[in-house]
């Protein structure tokens, strides 16, 4: 299943197992196994089990 949002909402990634390197992009989607962002013009996917959005309000 694939989730899609008509949006322009932005989201920063946070790196599960070092924790200190981050990524923020557009969203585009979330699927099953993958957050796919748009930066620099192009589609990034980044596998869930290796990334967690990180909240708003929460310390980066």
């Amino acid at each position: 299943m694939i989730t899609y949002e008509e949006t322009s909402r932005l989201i920063t990634l946070k790196d599960r197992v070092e924790g200190s390197f981050q990524v923020t992009g557009k969203f585009v989607a979330k699927t099953q196994e993958h957050y796919i962002l748009e930066m620099y013009g192009m589609a990034q996917m980044f596998r869930i089990n290796d990334w967690e959005e990180v909240r708003d309000g929460e310390d980066i």
